[in-house]
């Protein structure tokens, strides 16, 4: 009976740990409202309590005083991907017309989602979108993608985006992968210029070349809402272009030696630099960094522990591999 008393409270204890209150809202500005009230509906019905999924009649939003919001606050489980709509009304043909930007953006599914990122006591704000908009009154959507095919691992911590649109805070703005190593993230922001950068776990991507200004970091001009173009991690160009270099640098890079004790000699054999030479451990954990590598590096491997290490080579531009340094002491 105690077993079954203990076991009991485990779960009870494991299903609240992992309980998130979500407030769902959207502004519904310029839209006549039907008699039969706001609704959301979605693939996390079931989770908050209500009897089936994607149903257009069970989850009542509340108008807020004063404005043209209405909202709903469910407990749904933490660290998951959730799709949904708005619906203007209670059935399924008024659903809100997502635009195209704002969709998931595969199998011509054209819903709009959410990664629930956090534990914290608080409720977790959704956006308060436009009912059939991208983002917010006042503000601009952007779809981050970054491609992290290029990277060994992927940290524990997950990869997010960070910068001046959110104080350059590398605990929130997780980004999502729906496969093939591509993460996405939306924000939405009031900046005109943003600057950003990736990071695998709390490690930051290491930048040269054209997309880095000068605090090295990538940016762009806001005016409109934008999904910026997918990139390697740690370069300025897609994975395409990168795998490509990273086949033909078998005959243009030699590491030796390899496994190292003391030091191992970098040469690299192409005009197409200069290159930035980082060394990282498995986590993404930068432990060194050359810039202007043109020939020849030297790399003292005395300070590293024995183990598996990654050498990320890229002019920054069109050139961007990543080979592996065992060292042995």
């Amino acid at each position: 009976m105690l077993k079954k008393i203990v076991l009991f409270s485990l779960l009870l204890f494991t299903g609240l740990a992992f309980a998130k209150k979500v407030k769902f809202a959207v502004d519904m500005t310029g839209q006549t409202i039907s008699p039969n009230g706001i609704h959301v509906s979605g693939d996390f019905q079931t989770e908050a309590g209500y009897p089936t999924d994607w149903d257009s009649k069970s989850t009542l939003l509340t108008k807020e005083a004063g404005t043209d919001i209405y909202s709903v606050e469910v407990n749904i489980p933490a660290f998951r991907k959730y799709e949904y709509k708005y619906v203007n009304g209670d059935q399924f043909y008024e659903v809100e017309f997502v635009p195209e930007k704002s969709r998931v953006g595969y199998d011509f599914n054209d819903s709009r989602w959410i990664y629930i990122d956090s534990l914290s006591d608080g409720v977790t704000l959704m956006p308060v979108l436009l009912f059939g908009g991208n983002a917010p009154v006042g503000k601009k959507m952007v779809k981050f993608k970054v491609d992290m095919q290029s990277q060994f691992a992927i940290n524990n911590g997950g990869v997010h985006v960070v910068g001046n649109f959110q104080n350059w805070n590398k605990n929130e703005s997780f980004m999502y992968s729906f496969g093939n190593k591509v993460h996405e993230h939306v924000a939405y922001i009031d900046s005109a210029n943003c600057e950003y950068k990736f990071t695998n776990g709390v490690s930051e991507e290491t930048l040269t070349g054209s997309c880095k200004n000068t605090k090295g970091n990538r940016n762009i001009a806001v005016t409109s809402d934008t999904i910026i173009n997918e990139v390697c991690f740690e370069s300025c160009s897609d994975c395409i272009e990168s795998s490509i270099n990273k086949t033909a640098s078998i005959n243009l890079i030699n590491i030796a030696p390899n496994p190292s004790n003391t030091v191992s000699i970098v040469t690299i054999n192409s005009s197409i630099g200069p290159f930035t030479v980082s060394v990282k451990d498995l986590t993404g954990r930068q432990l060194m960094n050359y810039e202007n590598v043109m020939d020849s590096l030297t790399v003292q491997t005395t300070s590293l522990n024995s183990g598996l290490y990654l050498l990320t080579i890229s002019n920054g531009t069109n050139f961007h591999t990543i080979l592996k340094l065992q060292v042995n002491h």
